[in-house]
């Protein structure tokens, strides 16, 4: 339980998910190759995220949200968790550099230097740092990619990477419309304090739609071949924006309602992951 919650597994899992996804499409098809990125970057995207509660322990043990995750609580010591962490991090390098040479190695380092020492202590500073953060997003499906045989500047993987960076946007700044109280009580800035209610809602809409328009455009690059599994991608992308639209109304929701609309955004991106993989393994039947 305390790994469960210290690496934030849900989390990780989604990252390694994005991760797939890049190998998959690079690869055309599903192959036992697959193991070697999805083992890193999991390794990795755990290592980084305890790193983080390393590094957010007091802010942590302020809010609500937070204070009983296995530092702030005393199941496990800031040193110990450290440890661990580093062990995590050092793992999933090294398996990303034997497995796929010097290029996805050094995506993952960049991964773990922008998480933990940009974006970590950014959000100290500023309310807006989930969007430099987002940058985080896009790199674990450019690692998939590059281990799946295709190259760093085809356009098709910076379409895949622009969409994961578009997405992570809504989801923090839903995900800080939810939290607001705790943040506030931890020092941090928030959103709220920078926009009127509906300009929130609008903004956070807009970036949605962001993510949903990149979607748009990924058969003119090859992501998407099939009719039908684009025509889902479509229908995410439209259900998306109207669950936002309707669950934002009037910029005020209520926790319930920032919850589903938490929940809506996060399932869009395992939707669109899951028809990407489909795509994938149908390259090869």
């Amino acid at each position: 339980m305390i790994f469960i919650q210290l690496t934030r597994l849900p989390l990780a899992l989604l990252t390694t998910a994005s991760a797939a996804t890049g190998w998959v499409l690079a690869h055309g098809g599903f192959g036992v190759g697959i193991a070697v990125p999805v083992a890193g970057v999991f390794l990795l995207a755990c290592g980084a995220t305890a790193l983080n509660q390393v590094q957010e322990r007091a802010a942590d043990s302020l809010m609500d949200r937070t204070r009983h995750r296995p530092i702030p609580s005393g199941r496990i010591s800031p040193a110990a968790a450290g440890i661990l962490s580093a062990l995590l991090l050092m793992a999933g390098l090294a398996i990303l550099g034997w497995g796929g040479g010097l290029l996805p190695a050094a995506y993952g380092a960049f991964s773990i230097v922008w998480y933990n020492g940009v974006y970590t202590p950014l959000k100290r500073h500023t309310a807006f740092a989930s969007v430099p953060g987002g940058l985080v997003g896009a790199v674990p499906p450019a690692i998939g990619w590059i281990m799946g045989g295709g190259t760093p500047l085809d356009a098709s993987l910076l379409i895949l990477m622009a969409f994961f960076f578009f997405w992570q946007v809504p989801h923090f700044w839903v995900l800080s419309m939810m939290y607001k109280r705790d943040y506030r009580a931890a020092g941090y800035p928030v959103l709220a304090d920078c926009f009127a209610p509906p300009v929130l809602r609008r903004l956070t809409l807009l970036w949605a739609a962001a993510a949903s328009g990149v979607c748009v455009l990924m058969p003119l690059y090859g992501l998407l071949r099939h009719l039908g599994l684009y025509l889902i991608v479509l229908a995410l992308s439209a259900l998306l924006l109207v669950a936002l639209a309707s669950l934002l109304r009037n910029g005020a929701a209520d926790g319930l309602r920032l919850r589903r609309a938490f929940g809506a955004v996060n399932l869009f991106a395992i939707g669109v992951m899951l028809v990407l993989l489909t795509e994938g393994g149908l390259a090869r039947a």
